[in-house]
């Protein structure tokens, strides 16, 4: 019974340890992203198809879509563990998308939208 009792004790420090060094993945790549923080423009770069702002931001944040030829049809958050943390599926007829995140703790998120056409694109979110 005690062999038992340990090997399961094993198992759940395996998963916490996987678990931790996930979120030391997540946390570093935030930090490389955040490091390019100019005004609130933080992660446009050429090419992108969507602009995430003001990032950081307390209760909620826009989406601009920059190609008018890419229809939003789905807004996911997810917590760096990787949990679904909000899902917005509405008719987006707009280039410019408000996002209530004001019933979110303070942290880091990654944001996904996916587009009409099966592509999509992920940003980094700083929730103050």
């Amino acid at each position: 019974m005690f062999f038992v009792d340990l090997y399961r004790m094993k198992q759940y420090l395996l998963i916490i340890l996987v678990a931790l060094s996930l979120n030391a993945y997540a946390d570093s790549l935030l930090s490389v992203e955040s490091s390019y923080i100019v005004s609130t423009e933080m992660n446009k770069g050429e090419g992108d198809v969507i602009s995430l702002y003001p990032n950081p931001a307390k209760n909620s944040f826009f989406i601009e879509v920059n190609n008018t030829k890419s229809e939003v049809k789905e807004i996911n958050l997810y917590s760096l563990l990787g949990t679904s943390v909000l899902v917005i599926r509405n008719n987006f007829s707009k280039d410019k998308i408000e996002v209530n995140i004001s019933s979110l703790k303070k942290g880091k998120y990654l944001v996904k939208v996916s587009f009409a056409d099966g592509t999509s694109e992920v940003k980094a979110l700083i929730k103050q």
